[in-house]
């Protein structure tokens, strides 16, 4: 409470303080629109480092996909292959229902020609997917309440783990399982940096990520593609009476 003096009277005048909301963070897939850019940093020790990321995302067509950099924020450098724990918490904010979502690695690195690799890959088999409907998480299981789709280490052969790596995945959830506003999509992975440029993760450094919600077309969009739809057949029937 503030006083402000009015002549000989003291006027209690009320000031409210609301809390600040969280930042949403808007974007698509759509890679020719503008993108946010939000930095997190790994903890712990370069052995057993990790990062959660608590965040609320909205589909937005007036965005590019979401970049996140992820730097090494422990007391050491990370050893190539040496694997990072990502736990990430995303809330749908807007009110498009995701059908899934897609991450993929942003930054290169140089092992036999400039930019010819993945600096950084997803590692095979650690990914577990989570979600929050309104009554507390529950884990899905890929081949019932999802399907994953990865692209796979596309660089030099590499005997030391990249053959065993995503550039990028796409987790796309079934149907009842989709994530409605305000809904919650948890997913968990490891990361780790690659071994044949012959450097490590030092401190400080970024790894650069992009990700989105996936959606299916709003419903004024479908009734658009139905509409040119039945022009289309209108013209090819015309032209075959």
């Amino acid at each position: 409470m503030r006083y402000q003096a009015m002549g000989s009277i003291a006027v209690a005048v009320l000031v409210f303080v609301y809390p600040a909301r969280a930042a949403t963070i808007s974007a698509s897939g759509d890679t020719s629109m503008p993108s946010t850019t939000t930095n997190y940093s790994l903890t712990g020790t370069p052995s057993s480092a990790s990062v959660s990321i608590i965040e609320n995302v909205i589909d937005d067509a007036a965005s590019g996909p979401w970049h996140k950099m992820v730097a090494n924020g422990t007391n050491g450098a990370i050893s190539s292959g040496q694997d990072v724990s990502l736990l990430e918490t995303f809330t749908n904010a807007g009110l498009t229902p995701w059908t899934g979502w897609h991450e993929e690695v942003v930054t290169r690195t140089t092992i036999n020609h400039p930019n010819d690799s993945t600096d950084y890959l997803f590692h095979q088999g650690t990914l577990s997917v989570q979600a929050d409907y309104g009554a507390g998480l529950v884990g899905l299981t890929q081949g019932v309440d999802y399907t994953l789709t990865t692209v796979p280490y596309s660089g030099p052969s590499d005997p030391g783990g990249n053959d065993n790596g995503w550039e990028a995945l796409t987790i796309n959830l079934s149907p009842t399982k989709q994530i409605l506003t305000g809904d919650k999509l948890v997913v968990n992975k490891s990361m780790f940096e690659v071994f044949l440029n012959g450097d490590i993760w030092h401190v400080d450094q970024n790894a650069e990520l992009a990700q989105y919600p996936t959606v299916v077309p709003e419903p004024g969009s479908l009734g658009l593609l139905a509409l040119a739809g039945l022009g289309v057949f209108g013209r090819w029937f015309g032209r075959r009476r």
